[in-house]
């Protein structure tokens, strides 16, 4: 069979993913005694985590972790605030990874929360840059879907932003019906776009991808969030979709499809994505 194979227009590392990993290797190139440490998973992408560990570079999840002489990075999703503050305050040296976007979010979230008011950010609750984003306010709602909105009752003005990954359309989703809601209690609402224009142009250029395949293939960690909104827009978009996170994932059906996309998460290296594309042109 001529099978047709067509990669995304965007996909693969991101900014902030590739200055979190120039970090760690400036990091690694400074002379010293201690380790290079990074304050959870420098990203979402079980294969370069192995790589990276296999030349010493070690995860460390709580303040306890740290030894002396450690040099620190941040990863891109950033920290929690306190975590941040009592690692400078110790003195270790600090290689900040936060992505700038998921900076500017913090800096948001102090400043309005400062003055009293309610701060909400769409996103999945559990992930990194969630959870140290709402770390700078107090009383930050997290908000994922419908129902979590219908069940948020303002009690003030609010504000809402978003994690620098989450779908563009649920976004636009939550923020008229969370308006509704305050506009039908008399409270003002605002909003700041905080989604990272790469995760937009990421899932448009999926679309264009659609257009043109029968089905694609997503590559990418299967922790990272990003990667895993791309799968679920893939499924909804094409007769068949598969979430992979190498050249490993490849399976004989995808042997039945004449043209097949590739797209790729914002953890993902391009010669993980250029092996995957050898692979299906070798079935």
């Amino acid at each position: 069979m001529n099978r047709k194979i067509v990669l995304s227009k965007t996909m693969g590392f991101c900014f902030g993913v590739r200055r979190a990993l120039d970090l760690v290797e400036k990091a690694l190139a400074e002379k010293g005694d201690g380790r290079v440490v990074t304050f959870g998973p420098i990203i979402h992408n079980s294969i370069v985590l192995d790589s990276l560990a296999r030349r010493g570079v070690v995860v460390v999840h709580s303040l306890e972790e740290l030894q002396d002489g450690d040099r620190v990075v941040f990863r891109a999703h950033g920290v929690p605030k306190s975590v941040s503050d009592q690692v400078r305050q110790a003195g270790y040296a600090v290689y900040d990874g936060t992505c700038p976007r998921v900076g500017k979010s913090q800096k948001i979230v102090h400043d309005y929360c400062k003055r009293g008011e309610t701060v909400c950010m769409t996103g999945d609750r559990e992930h990194g840059e969630v959870i140290a984003v709402s770390s700078y306010g107090e009383g930050v709602t997290v908000l994922n879907n419908r129902m979590d909105v219908e069940s948020f009752e303002p009690s003030g003005p609010v504000l809402l932003i978003s994690q620098t990954t989450f779908s563009l359309p649920l976004f636009e989703e939550i923020s008229s019906l969370l308006e509704k809601r305050c506009d039908e209690r008399g409270f003002s609402f605002a909003r700041y776009n905080t989604i990272c224009p790469a995760t937009a142009t990421r899932q448009k250029a999926l679309e264009e991808l659609a257009s043109e395949v029968e089905a694609i293939v997503v590559v990418g960690g299967k922790n990272s969030s990003n990667t895993r909104r791309l799968y679920e827009a893939a499924l909804r978009l094409v007769s068949r979709a598969w979430h992979i996170e190498d050249a490993r994932g490849i399976v004989s059906e995808m042997a039945d499809y004449r043209s097949i996309g590739i797209t790729a998460g914002a953890s993902t290296p391009d010669d993980i994505i250029f092996d995957v594309e050898a692979a299906l042109k070798a079935l």
